[in-house]
């Protein structure tokens, strides 16, 4: 009896290998930080979706009362000042292409293409305005919150929280920014919400806050210090590692919409498909203007934690 060797040229190979590979029926979308523009600053959508600028008036009171003397004739006289801050609102833009061999495939395969590319639209939109409310953009006029030059700026008086600083020094540079914040404001605009690099979070929820307490230093600021109300008002905020280059920020700021207000005058949408070559094309868009900071003292930044 005689063995038959049996060569496969290239197209066999191919076939016999591809039967020995199982296809899962699930597929996974890459996992991207979470997106909390929106969730930790004030949005306001009502303005003119087609707006090319949003603007904002600011009020301040001159003049003094004085003691006068009885029977006096005349008394000082007080006025109003006022001054406009404008801001520029962009048009944000994004799309994908659908061959119609994309379509058949994706049908014949019982893919939904349709909805994982506009899911993948909407995210890269949402992306972008994400970006601007956090960082603006200093070539087209938007205002975010990094280069925003009227919010004050501190270097942390220990810094290096990981590196190995004690729970004293922490808990000390962030009691000297709120105090900083506080005697800025005047108590005018207190401390409602803390944003903090998704690093610094973690390890601030699980060091002890001395070796003789068995509470984090998380659970200290929540419960000891006066301008937080609860664990939520802390943010792990993932725009914040390497926030200003390779400087990382602990933002303490009046969370209220008199205070602030992320512009999104017009929320992400889509046009109709429309015929593209052999194929069709959808569009999307927005409008955002950055982040407007009302009253810049009711915000305040340490950089080098």
């Amino acid at each position: 009896m005689s063995n038959t060797v049996c060569v496969l040229d290239t197209l066999a190979t191919v076939w016999y290998t591809d039967q020995l590979r199982l296809m899962e029926a699930a597929a996974y979308k890459r996992i991207t930080p979470a997106l909390v523009a929106r969730d930790v600053f004030p949005v306001d959508a009502a303005q003119n979706p087609y707006a090319k600028s949003i603007s904002f008036m600011t009020f301040d009171e001159t003049g003094e009362a004085k003691v006068l003397a009885d029977g006096a004739l005349d008394a000082p006289m007080g006025d109003l000042s006022a001054s406009e801050t404008e801001y520029p609102v962009v048009f944000i833009g994004a799309g994908f292409d659908q061959s119609n061999w994309d379509i058949i495939a994706a049908q014949k395969l019982g893919v939904d293409l349709n909805a994982r590319q506009v899911n993948n639209t909407y995210d890269r939109i949402n992306r972008l305005i994400n970006k601007l409310i956090f960082h603006g953009d200093a070539a087209r006029g938007v205002i975010g919150l990094e280069n925003d030059s009227s919010v004050t700026t501190t270097a942390a008086t220990h810094g290096g929280w990981i590196s190995g600083d004690s729970a004293d020094y922490i808990l000390a540079d962030l009691n000297v920014q709120y105090a900083r914040h506080q005697d800025n404001c005047l108590g005018a605009h207190p401390v409602t919400d803390i944003l903090l690099p998704v690093k610094e979070y973690t390890y601030l929820s699980t060091k002890r806050s001395s070796a003789y307490s068995d509470r984090t230093l998380l659970q200290y600021l929540v419960e000891c210090l006066p301008f937080i109300a609860a664990p939520a008002n802390i943010h792990a905020v993932p725009e914040m590692k390497n926030f200003v280059s390779t400087d990382e920020y602990c933002v303490m700021y009046n969370k209220t919409p008199e205070c602030m207000q992320a512009k999104i005058p017009q929320e992400i949408f889509f046009l109709p498909p429309e015929v593209h070559g052999f194929g069709q094309r959808v569009l999307a868009g927005a409008r955002c203007g950055g982040l407007h900071i009302h009253f810049p003292k009711s915000v305040d930044m340490m950089s080098g934690i």
